[in-house]
């Protein structure tokens, strides 16, 4: 419960700069890409990566609510701080802003190489599932990248967590409940063949 609260506290601090930021995105999304970052980038340019990420996930996810029904990016910030490297919460942070933002062209991979970098991208990349991939192959192609794995374990071990969710939701959600522990149980077996190099 303490997590919760300390990652409300740091989004709510956050959401002042990402929230004026928005406006701009807003005002420049029709424009040349390059002239919507250059103003954006002039005031990230005091921001350390993490924040510059967790501002565009903010913005990304503006309106989107998980099962649970807290703000999407809730479990973008909890699962990001299980993760050990700085390059890791980074994509925890920006995993998903590609899959739930497909009509954003402002947010893209080449985007994010080019603001972050190339490692921080292929994880995303990694971790953004292609339209017509199953499940199964979606995970089949994370297991092929330790930090991806991490981040979707995370991920499922936050969702899992019965505290979040009213009585209702988690009569809801039992099905999901015992599909994302079968992942969890797959996805620890392939980071088990990392563990031993």
């Amino acid at each position: 419960m303490i997590i919760i609260w300390y990652i409300v506290i740091s989004v709510v601090a956050l959401v002042t700069i990402c929230f004026l930021n928005k406006f701009k995105i807003n005002k420049y999304k029709h424009n040349d890409n390059d002239k919507y970052r250059s103003k954006i980038n002039m005031q990230e340019y005091y921001m350390s990566d993490y924040t510059r990420a967790l501002c565009r996930a903010i913005i990304a996810h503006d309106k989107q609510y998980d099962e649970s029904g807290l703000p999407y990016v809730i479990h973008l910030i909890a699962a990001s701080e299980l993760l050990d490297t700085n390059e890791g919460k980074i994509a925890a942070i920006l995993h998903d802003i590609i899959n739930m933002n497909h009509d954003n062209d402002l947010l893209n991979i080449n985007l994010i190489e080019k603001d972050f970098d190339e490692n921080i991208a292929s994880i995303v990349d990694c971790l953004t599932k292609q339209e017509r991939e199953t499940y199964e192959q979606y995970m089949h192609r994370v297991c092929k990248n330790e930090i991806a794995i991490k981040i979707i374990i995370a991920k499922l071990k936050i969702k899992i967590n019965k505290t979040l969710y009213d009585e209702d939701i988690i009569v809801k959600l039992e099905d999901k409940f015992n599909e994302w522990n079968k992942w969890i149980n797959i996805l620890e077996k392939c980071l088990e063949k990392y563990n031993k190099k």
